[in-house]
Protein backbone atom coordinates (compact mmCIF):
# COMPACT_ATOMS: atom_id res chain seq x y z
CA UNK A 1 0.00 0.00 0.00
CA UNK A 2 1.44 3.73 -0.89
CA UNK A 3 2.20 5.66 2.32
CA UNK A 4 1.49 9.33 2.08
CA UNK A 5 3.16 11.95 4.63
CA UNK A 6 -0.67 13.16 5.89
CA UNK A 7 -3.22 12.03 7.43
CA UNK A 8 -6.40 12.45 8.63
CA UNK A 9 -6.47 11.63 12.34
CA UNK A 10 -9.48 12.85 15.58
CA UNK A 11 -7.04 13.87 18.17
CA UNK A 12 -9.92 12.97 20.44
CA UNK A 13 -11.36 9.73 22.51
CA UNK A 14 -14.67 8.76 23.34
CA UNK A 15 -13.97 10.26 27.15
CA UNK A 16 -13.60 14.03 25.59
CA UNK A 17 -17.27 14.05 24.77
CA UNK A 18 -16.89 18.08 23.88
CA UNK A 19 -14.35 17.62 21.53
CA UNK A 20 -15.82 14.50 19.90
CA UNK A 21 -18.81 17.19 19.72
CA UNK A 22 -16.79 20.00 18.01
CA UNK A 23 -15.18 16.99 15.50
CA UNK A 24 -18.11 15.69 14.67
CA UNK A 25 -19.46 19.64 13.88
CA UNK A 26 -16.51 20.26 11.87
CA UNK A 27 -16.70 17.05 9.91
CA UNK A 28 -19.93 18.03 8.81
CA UNK A 29 -19.37 21.91 7.79
CA UNK A 30 -16.44 20.19 5.95
CA UNK A 31 -17.94 17.76 4.35
CA UNK A 32 -21.14 19.39 3.50
CA UNK A 33 -19.13 22.42 2.08
CA UNK A 34 -17.16 20.19 0.28
CA UNK A 35 -18.89 17.40 -1.54
CA UNK A 36 -17.07 18.33 -5.34
CA UNK A 37 -14.28 16.53 -3.07
CA UNK A 38 -16.30 13.71 -0.84
CA UNK A 39 -19.03 13.08 -3.14
CA UNK A 40 -20.09 10.13 -1.17
CA UNK A 41 -19.55 10.27 2.70
CA UNK A 42 -19.56 7.01 4.26
CA UNK A 43 -21.03 7.03 7.37
CA UNK A 44 -23.61 9.62 5.50
CA UNK A 45 -23.20 13.67 6.57
CA UNK A 46 -27.22 13.47 8.27
CA UNK A 47 -26.56 10.20 10.18
CA UNK A 48 -23.03 12.16 11.85
CA UNK A 49 -25.55 14.94 12.02
CA UNK A 50 -28.45 12.88 14.05
CA UNK A 51 -26.35 11.07 16.28
CA UNK A 52 -24.04 14.44 17.55
CA UNK A 53 -27.65 16.00 17.93
CA UNK A 54 -28.24 13.35 20.27
CA UNK A 55 -25.37 13.33 22.41
CA UNK A 56 -25.38 17.21 22.43
CA UNK A 57 -28.69 16.57 24.15
CA UNK A 58 -27.64 13.76 26.50
CA UNK A 59 -24.27 15.49 27.23
CA UNK A 60 -26.82 18.51 28.74
CA UNK A 61 -28.65 15.86 30.61
CA UNK A 62 -25.78 14.96 32.99
CA UNK A 63 -25.48 17.20 34.93
CA UNK A 64 -28.54 15.98 36.37
CA UNK A 65 -29.12 13.26 35.11
CA UNK A 66 -27.15 10.96 37.50
CA UNK A 67 -25.10 7.30 36.62
CA UNK A 68 -27.95 6.40 33.73
CA UNK A 69 -27.69 9.84 32.48
CA UNK A 70 -24.08 9.40 32.56
CA UNK A 71 -23.65 5.59 31.04
CA UNK A 72 -26.47 6.75 28.32
CA UNK A 73 -24.10 9.60 27.54
CA UNK A 74 -21.29 7.69 27.14
CA UNK A 75 -22.86 4.67 25.07
CA UNK A 76 -23.99 7.52 22.73
CA UNK A 77 -20.10 8.84 22.77
CA UNK A 78 -18.66 5.78 21.70
CA UNK A 79 -21.11 5.85 19.00
CA UNK A 80 -20.35 8.93 17.81
CA UNK A 81 -16.67 7.73 18.13
CA UNK A 82 -16.99 4.93 15.96
CA UNK A 83 -18.97 6.92 13.00
CA UNK A 84 -16.45 9.43 12.89
CA UNK A 85 -13.63 7.10 13.02
CA UNK A 86 -15.39 4.91 9.84
CA UNK A 87 -15.74 8.54 8.21
CA UNK A 88 -11.62 8.61 8.84
CA UNK A 89 -11.48 5.69 6.68
CA UNK A 90 -12.96 7.27 4.03
CA UNK A 91 -11.75 10.91 4.10
CA UNK A 92 -8.13 9.47 3.83
CA UNK A 93 -9.20 7.14 1.25
CA UNK A 94 -10.56 10.21 -1.18
CA UNK A 95 -7.61 12.53 0.28
CA UNK A 96 -5.00 10.50 -0.74
CA UNK A 97 -2.27 12.77 1.63
CA UNK A 98 -3.24 15.48 -0.03
CA UNK A 99 -3.30 17.93 3.10
CA UNK A 100 -5.35 20.42 1.51
CA UNK A 101 -7.80 17.84 0.99
CA UNK A 102 -7.85 16.31 4.58
CA UNK A 103 -8.30 19.96 6.29
CA UNK A 104 -11.16 20.57 3.70
CA UNK A 105 -13.14 17.57 5.51
CA UNK A 106 -13.14 19.10 8.89
CA UNK A 107 -10.57 16.39 10.28
CA UNK A 108 -7.53 17.16 12.06
CA UNK A 109 -4.42 16.47 9.97
CA UNK A 110 -1.29 14.92 11.41
CA UNK A 111 2.00 14.40 9.88
CA UNK A 112 4.38 11.86 12.08
CA UNK A 113 7.41 12.08 12.91
CA UNK A 114 9.68 9.27 11.67
CA UNK A 115 10.61 6.10 13.90
CA UNK A 116 13.35 4.06 12.99
CA UNK A 117 11.09 1.37 11.12
CA UNK A 118 7.63 -0.34 10.53
CA UNK A 119 5.51 -1.37 13.16
CA UNK A 120 5.82 -4.92 14.10
CA UNK A 121 3.18 -8.00 13.90
CA UNK A 122 0.39 -7.50 15.66
CA UNK A 123 -1.71 -10.11 17.66
CA UNK A 124 -5.67 -10.61 18.16
CA UNK A 125 -6.01 -11.15 22.12
CA UNK A 126 -9.88 -11.61 21.43
CA UNK A 127 -13.25 -10.96 19.67
CA UNK A 128 -16.22 -10.37 21.07
CA UNK A 129 -19.46 -9.13 21.22
CA UNK A 130 -19.59 -5.34 20.41
CA UNK A 131 -21.78 -2.32 22.62
CA UNK A 132 -24.12 -1.68 20.10
CA UNK A 133 -26.40 -4.18 18.02
CA UNK A 134 -24.70 -6.42 15.13
CA UNK A 135 -21.72 -5.30 16.19
CA UNK A 136 -18.15 -6.73 17.27
CA UNK A 137 -14.82 -5.15 19.39
CA UNK A 138 -11.43 -6.44 18.75
CA UNK A 139 -8.50 -6.71 21.52
CA UNK A 140 -5.28 -6.70 20.97
CA UNK A 141 -2.67 -8.72 22.76
CA UNK A 142 -0.19 -6.45 24.91
CA UNK A 143 2.43 -5.01 22.66
CA UNK A 144 5.71 -6.38 23.67
CA UNK A 145 8.54 -4.86 20.74
CA UNK A 146 9.96 -1.54 21.45
CA UNK A 147 8.80 -0.11 17.96
CA UNK A 148 4.76 -0.59 19.63
CA UNK A 149 5.66 0.46 23.05
CA UNK A 150 7.40 4.07 21.98
CA UNK A 151 5.10 7.46 21.84
CA UNK A 152 5.04 7.37 18.04
CA UNK A 153 1.66 7.27 16.38
CA UNK A 154 0.13 4.65 14.43
CA UNK A 155 -2.90 4.04 13.15
CA UNK A 156 -4.53 0.63 13.86
CA UNK A 157 -6.29 -1.16 10.15
CA UNK A 158 -9.12 -3.35 10.70
CA UNK A 159 -9.63 -5.48 7.61
CA UNK A 160 -12.40 -7.76 7.25
CA UNK A 161 -13.54 -10.65 5.03
CA UNK A 162 -15.63 -14.05 4.96
CA UNK A 163 -13.59 -16.04 2.77
CA UNK A 164 -10.07 -15.84 3.51
CA UNK A 165 -9.11 -18.47 -0.24
CA UNK A 166 -7.99 -14.84 -1.34
CA UNK A 167 -6.41 -11.78 -0.60
CA UNK A 168 -8.07 -9.68 -2.54
CA UNK A 169 -11.38 -10.42 -0.58
CA UNK A 170 -9.79 -8.50 2.33
CA UNK A 171 -11.36 -5.04 2.84
CA UNK A 172 -10.62 -2.60 5.21
CA UNK A 173 -13.29 -1.88 7.72
CA UNK A 174 -12.09 0.55 9.86
CA UNK A 175 -8.93 3.12 10.50
CA UNK A 176 -8.26 3.95 14.27
CA UNK A 177 -5.82 6.08 16.50
CA UNK A 178 -6.90 4.16 19.72
CA UNK A 179 -6.24 0.41 19.79
CA UNK A 180 -9.04 0.17 22.66
CA UNK A 181 -12.13 1.22 20.28
CA UNK A 182 -12.00 -1.09 17.67
CA UNK A 183 -15.40 -1.64 16.87
CA UNK A 184 -16.82 -2.70 13.78
CA UNK A 185 -20.85 -2.62 13.21
CA UNK A 186 -23.33 -2.95 10.93
CA UNK A 187 -22.44 -6.95 10.21
CA UNK A 188 -24.86 -9.30 9.70
CA UNK A 189 -26.63 -11.67 11.78
CA UNK A 190 -25.81 -15.77 11.78
CA UNK A 191 -22.63 -14.84 9.81
CA UNK A 192 -19.19 -15.72 9.79
CA UNK A 193 -16.40 -13.25 9.56
CA UNK A 194 -12.76 -12.87 9.35
CA UNK A 195 -10.76 -10.30 10.84
CA UNK A 196 -7.02 -9.21 11.08
CA UNK A 197 -5.33 -5.79 12.38
CA UNK A 198 -2.50 -4.17 11.47
CA UNK A 199 -0.80 -0.78 12.80
CA UNK A 200 0.72 1.72 9.90
CA UNK A 201 3.48 4.63 11.32
CA UNK A 202 4.88 7.02 9.00
CA UNK A 203 7.36 4.49 8.01
CA UNK A 204 4.53 2.21 6.46
CA UNK A 205 2.16 -0.38 7.50
CA UNK A 206 3.23 -3.60 8.97
CA UNK A 207 2.07 -6.89 8.60
CA UNK A 208 -1.72 -7.93 9.61
CA UNK A 209 -2.23 -10.20 12.34
CA UNK A 210 -3.10 -13.84 12.16
CA UNK A 211 -6.94 -13.85 11.17
CA UNK A 212 -9.89 -14.09 14.03
CA UNK A 213 -12.91 -15.66 13.38
CA UNK A 214 -16.21 -14.31 14.71
CA UNK A 215 -20.19 -15.72 14.32
CA UNK A 216 -21.74 -12.00 14.58
CA UNK A 217 -25.14 -11.98 16.78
Amino acid sequence: MAHHPYKAVMHCTPKQVNKLINLGSKVVAGLTANVATYATPNPTVASINTEMTKLVTLQGNVKNGGKDATAKRDLQALKMFTLLSNELLYVNVVAQGDRDKILLSGFDINQQPSPNEVPDKLSIKSVELGPFDHSIKINLAKFTSPVQITRTAFTFIVEMCTDTSKEENWKDVLHSSNSKKLIITDLVRKTEYFFRVSAENSKGKGPASDPSAFVAQ
